[in-house]
Formats: C-alpha cells, sequence, structure tokens
C-alpha cells in the first residue's frame, strides 16, 4: 500500500489537472498541471473559489456555478469545457468529477481531473470541414 504522503506525491507527476474541491467550490489541493493548465500556482489557488480562477464555458451549454448534476451523481460526470486561461489562452478539457461522500452519503469534497482535448477538437472540426467540402463538390459535380 502507498502512504498517503506518497499517494499525493504521485498526483504531482500526473499529466492531467487533478484537484479537489470543497462544496463552496474552494481548492483543496490543486496540482502541478492544474498550475500549466489554468495559470495559477497551488499556493495562489488554495482555500481560493475555482470561480475566481478559471473560466469555463460548458459545450453542452450547463452552468458551471450549478452543483447539482456533480452533486446527485452516483458515479463520475464527464463533460467538455472551453477552458479561459489566467493570460486568457484558451484551451479544450474534458473535466471528470465525482463526488467523495461520508458513510451517511454526505458530500465531504469533490475530485475533479481535467484533461487537454484540444488537438482532439481540432481534429473534429477539421474532419466537419472535409465533409462540407466533399458534400460541396459532390453537389458541383451533379450540376
Amino acid at each position: 500500500m502507498v502512504p498517503q504522503a506518497d499517494s499525493f506525491a504521485i498526483l504531482q507527476h500526473i499529466n492531467d489537472a487533478v484537484l479537489a474541491l470543497d462544496a463552496e467550490l474552494r481548492v483543496l489541493f490543486w496540482n502541478r498541471a492544474c498550475e500549466a493548465f489554468f495559470g495559477w500556482t497551488a499556493a495562489e489557488a488554495l482555500g481560493r473559489k475555482t470561480t475566481d480562477l478559471v473560466e469555463l464555458r460548458y459545450l453542452d451549454g450547463s452552468d458551471r456555478h450549478d452543483l447539482t448534476p456533480i452533486l446527485h451523481a452516483q458515479h463520475s460526470t464527464v463533460r467538455e469545457a472551453i477552458l479561459t486561461r489566467r493570460d486568457g489562452s484558451e484551451l479544450w478539457i474534458e473535466i471528470s468529477s465525482r463526488v467523495v461522500r461520508d458513510a451517511d452519503g454526505t458530500p465531504l469534497y469533490i475530485v475533479a481531473m481535467a484533461h487537454d482535448i484540444t488537438i482532439r477538437q481540432q481534429a473534429r472540426a477539421a474532419q466537419t470541414r472535409l465533409h462540407i467540402l466533399a458534400e460541396a463538390s459532390r453537389l458541383f459535380a451533379n450540376c
């Protein structure tokens, strides 16, 4: 079994952003990848609300302040979003979130992991453009 201190050290070396939040969205844990993804150091982020640190636009149109889907989910929720970083640049991310509960089912904290999907989104956009061009070519050829 890995000791708890070593578990936190392991999380620092993951390439995906891993964070833990309380019910008010205050940062409890912020790994090194969070610093690269979001532009805030762990020292700057700890204890602050993510709504003050991060601008997210969920692709499904959901409100980033509404925790209802996460708090009521029995399993992880996975959503795609556009992240506006501290420096104003944008990154497409996939966020997996899960509520950790005590023995009575009361939420203790939210654990989330963000994965950079910018290349995936660029590939989807290129595929859509190719499909549109192919359809236009087909229609033009039939004229």
